[in-house]
């Protein structure tokens, strides 16, 4: 790879408005909602959390590692895909060796994914579905954490329909209310794009104990080459949150990783910081740039004939980041992932 990698120089950049930009421009433009107190009892620690990912031995080495600064742990552990199969488990996830180093808080997060891929429609029927339903899927979420002597869930739904009378608002909130009423806390993922606002607070704020901003994917993989999480795109959305009720109630998920996009590519790959700092360094990269508006580390190489440009995010911007939301009074962080920093 050394011998066919080199570096080039791109020309200066000028900020792109991208459809994220958009979304947040609207939704600070519009009227600040007037939403009810929490009534949420939180704890009066900071949450220090870090989402996992057992298949990347990396994240093991740095749970051993950073563990014990950890308040909470947040393995991929659980999905809902098909409502005929109900919750299902990771088989790979050894929360054995997860137990073995670390000894705080387990918050498993159950998504709606089905490989790489979203699936909807089970979360959106069991919206629709009757209380017996509910109940069922309720009950069989509790015994599944608490056979692995989880504190909680994480839920993190996403690219899904919210309902014509927020259904899907109204059944996160009765999970959360279930879950309570069994001694075990829920947190709810949010994506910092249109889906923001699907969300009812009000109904969620009492029952859910946090809620988890995704305060990165300005431009994720899929998207076209750009910064992952500009300071400015950052604090925007932390203004809606401080607008959503209690700013106390939410945790900033911070991401910690790049991605290296194929010239006229839209597929990018992530890499963690330390694969995207030995890139630049067989391509000899004298430096990365960074602009005021961005505050994210770039820079380009030539592979294979092909042009790259490299995205990434590292400790200067985590800081940065960090020190906004702290600023609104966030009620802790999350590292998103552990394995990439």
């Amino acid at each position: 790879m050394k011998g066919q990698i080199r570096t080039y120089e791109r020309q200066g950049r000028a900020p792109q408005i991208t459809k994220t930009d958009r979304i947040l421009s609207r939704l600070l433009a519009e009227k600040a909602p007037a939403l009810k107190a929490s009534a949420a009892s939180l704890s009066t620690h900071g949450v220090r959390a870090g989402f996992y990912s057992d298949w990347d031995e990396a994240a093991f080495r740095s749970l051993e590692k950073n563990g014990s600064v950890l308040t909470d742990l947040c393995p991929e552990w659980l999905t809902y895909k098909n409502s005929e199969s109900g919750i299902e488990v990771d088989p790979a996830v050894d929360m054995n060796r997860i137990r073995r180093v670390f000894h705080s808080s387990l918050m498993p997060v159950l998504s709606n994914l089905d490989g790489s891929r979203r699936v909807p429609e089970a979360v959106e029927s069991l919206a629709q579905a009757g209380t017996r339903e509910q109940d069922i899927f309720i009950n069989d979420l509790a015994s599944r954490l608490e056979n692995v002597e989880a504190a909680g869930v994480v839920i993190d739904w996403e690219e899904v329909d919210s309902g014509e009378k927020g259904e899907l608002s109204v059944l996160v909130a009765r999970i959360a209310k279930g879950l309570k009423a069994k001694g075990l806390e829920t947190w709810l993922c949010v994506t910092m794009d249109s889906a923001f606002s699907n969300w009812d607070y009000d109904i969620l704020s009492p029952q859910v104990g946090r809620f988890v901003a995704f305060l990165h994917d300005e431009n994720g993989e899929n998207d076209t080459p750009g910064p992952i999480a500009s300071q400015d795109w950052v604090e925007g959305w932390l203004q809606l949150i401080e607008r959503t009720g209690n700013p106390g109630q939410w945790i900033a998920s911070l991401a910690c990783h790049g991605i290296d996009w194929d010239e006229g590519s839209k597929c990018g790959q992530i890499v963690s910081f330390s694969d995207a700092m030995s890139r630049a360094g067989n391509a000899g990269c004298k430096d990365v740039q960074t602009t005021e508006w961005e505050l994210n580390g770039t820079f380009s190489y030539y592979y294979e004939g092909k042009a790259h440009e490299v995205w990434f995010l590292d400790v200067v911007s985590f800081a940065n980041q960090w020190n906004a939301a702290r600023k609104v009074g966030v009620g802790g962080v999350a590292i998103n992932r552990l394995g990439l920093e």
